[in-house]
């Protein structure tokens, strides 16, 4: 029977020929969320299940696997040497072949990832003497892969049916890991198990969400409703985000971590999409339609967004998002803007988020007037010029953190968030044109006068911020203070 080879983490060739199982999109015939039209295909059902140990035998002067960083640390399971050419073990006791193993993970680094997640009841445990890895529980079945220090593997792979399988190969790489079974089937398992794709050797490729998953590299994933078909992922590319929420998903696709170029998406009130030229932005991704629609994921908070230009369509807090590379999360896990922790996808966390990020940012705002006063009396200038800058850098931040701030669970939520945006804006262009109204003072030695165009422009801004101030404080103090107990605010406070 043919092998198959990982040379690098790049997928393997599957047996006879056959295409590499497609990094592709995702579907789930029981589905609870449609996905882009599919053509009819016809998918074969079978009981797989396998259990078989292997001995990895580790061949000196072999590289190292990891996964590059995008922006936390990334974690990294793969043996500091690589079985260059894996070898089959014996045949066990009952006379079935062994697993031939690629690119074994480090299993004694389990201590160092995230905290072990156990699967759902009735789920199959690993041998004795072993310790989980990864398990997955999707729509055609479960994937769960076990190993020991000692260099052991196994795997299990169930679906519906009657049909028998033994999994014959195991390779892991930097999107997930592949197993290889007796039949010729290759099954893949991607972003800690969010989605898993089956290629049979004759016939199409199906892939599918998974309800919930956990993996040693990348940890927990769901609960989660699945997915109906998405297309494959272009070329030599495989899934590097996917988010799922309640009534849509968004996937990327791209050659790694930060190498995105391809966003597919569908939304119950929008439906679905396909954005090119795709790029990393902040902590995500973001690409464009053909309609000129942006559509952005943002990893934590967890987050996507669509907008037409500078106008916001909708966004949507999401329930489970995993990146490639990074531990996968979902709404209210990680931290958000100024150390805060991420809302849940409620509305009362989510108004909890907001007001957490206005107060966190409040108090070097709130040193803009001092700063101005002293500026006027010569005081100090060099000093006060520092002080304007930290506090319209703190005011960038703040506007950045509304932009990635989940607020569709609130009713009104995004008309309020736009009203802060635009006192936030215009307050920020005070204070650019206060900075260079004190550069000037600085610069000219306090020279009467000096800068003066600027000081009348902060002037304009002021005014500007300050009615925008007003509509969203009385906005504000109306509907999300009455109703949701939280303080009431103040022009002086934004």
């Amino acid at each position: 029977m043919p092998s198959v080879q990982l040379v690098a983490g790049q997928p393997a060739a599957s047996p006879g020929g056959y295409p590499p199982p497609s990094p592709s999109g995702f579907g789930s015939p029981e589905g609870d969320l449609p996905g882009q039209s599919a053509p009819p295909k016809q998918r074969s059902r079978g009981l797989i299940a396998a259990v078989v140990t292997a001995a990895v035998v580790v061949v000196a002067g072999a590289v190292a696997f990891g996964v590059p960083p995008l922006r936390e640390k990334v974690f990294s399971l793969f043996s500091s040497d690589e079985v260059a050419n894996p070898v089959t073990s014996q045949r066990d006791n009952q006379g079935k072949a062994g697993l031939k193993v690629n690119n074994p993970i480090d299993v004694a680094l389990a201590d160092q990832m995230p905290e072990p997640v156990g699967p759902p009841a009735g789920f199959p445990t690993c041998p004795s003497g072993m310790q989980t890895l990864s398990w997955t529980e999707y729509p055609d079945g479960l994937l769960l892969v076990c190993g020991s220090e000692a260099g052991d593997f196994a795997v299990r792979v169930e679906g519906s049916g009657d049909q028998v399988s033994d999994a014959v190969e195991l390779s892991f790489n930097d999107y997930g890991y592949e197993v290889r079974l007796e039949d010729g089937t290759v099954i893949s398992a991607y972003l800690g198990g969010a989605l898993v794709t089956t290629a049979p050797t004759i016939g199409d490729s199906h892939t599918v969400t998974a309800s919930q998953s956990w993996d040693l590299r990348s940890g927990a994933v769901g609960p989660a409703p699945t997915v109906a078909y998405l297309p494959p992922c272009p070329g030599e590319t495989w899934p590097i985000s996917l988010s799922v929420w309640n009534g849509g998903w968004l996937r990327v696709c791209g050659a790694g971590p930060g190498q995105a170029s391809r966003l597919d998406f569908y939304d119950d009130l929008l439906g679905e999409g396909t954005a090119s030229g795709v790029e990393a932005s902040g902590d995500g991704y973001c690409g464009t339609t053909a309609d000129g629609t942006q559509a952005c994921v943002n990893r934590v908070p967890a987050l996507v967004k669509f907008a037409a230009g500078a106008v916001l369509i909708q966004q949507r807090a999401v329930g489970m998002n995993a990146f490639a590379g990074q531990v996968s999360g979902g709404a209210g896990q990680g931290t958000g803007a100024f150390g805060v922790p991420a809302p849940a996808d409620t509305d009362r966390d989510q108004v909890r988020y907001l007001v957490e990020i206005l107060d966190k940012s409040a108090g070097a705002r709130a040193k803009l007037g001092p700063a101005v006063t002293a500026t006027a009396a010569c005081e100090n200038v060099a000093g006060q010029v520092d002080t304007i800058r930290s506090i319209a850098d703190n005011r960038q931040e703040l506007l950045d953190a509304l932009q990635l701030t989940p607020v569709d669970k609130v009713p009104g939520g995004s008309g309020l968030v736009a009203q802060l945006t635009e006192a936030l804006e215009a307050s920020l262009g005070a204070d650019l044109a206060y900075l260079a109204w004190a550069e000037a003072k600085r610069d000219s030695g306090c020279a009467a006068g000096a800068g003066q165009s600027y000081y009348d422009t902060a002037g304009g801004f002021d005014t500007r911020a300050s009615d925008a101030k007003r509509r969203f404080v009385d906005n504000w103090n109306s509907t999300i203070a009455a109703q949701y107990g939280v303080p009431a605010l103040e022009e002086s406070q934004i």
